[in-house]
């Protein structure tokens, strides 16, 4: 029983880091790339809706955002030292 109580505590601890790292990393983002995520992730809209919603004109319109800040989203992770691995980016 100890040793549930103690891997459960574990787990929330480690979510509460992961939380934590990625709000601070969200806020680092550049204003259109959190943007992108928030909406793709947070408010479920599509990369066509997000590239017309922001005036995107490139050929790749959010898509390309949505990328860049996932992946200066994962170094930020790294760097504050908190697992990737513990992150679910198929989430953001």
């Amino acid at each position: 029983m100890r040793q549930l109580q103690a891997l459960q505590l574990g787990v929330q601890v480690a979510r509460e880091e992961v939380s934590r790292a990625l709000e601070r990393c969200l806020a680092g983002l550049p204003e259109l790339e959190r943007a992108v995520i928030l909406g793709q992730y947070y408010e479920g809209e599509t990369l066509e809706a997000l590239t017309r919603r922001y005036g995107m004109t490139n050929k790749s319109g959010a898509r390309a955002s949505l990328i860049a800040g996932q992946r200066k989203l994962r170094r930020c992770i790294e760097k504050a030292g908190v697992d990737s691995s513990l992150v679910d980016d198929s989430n953001w």
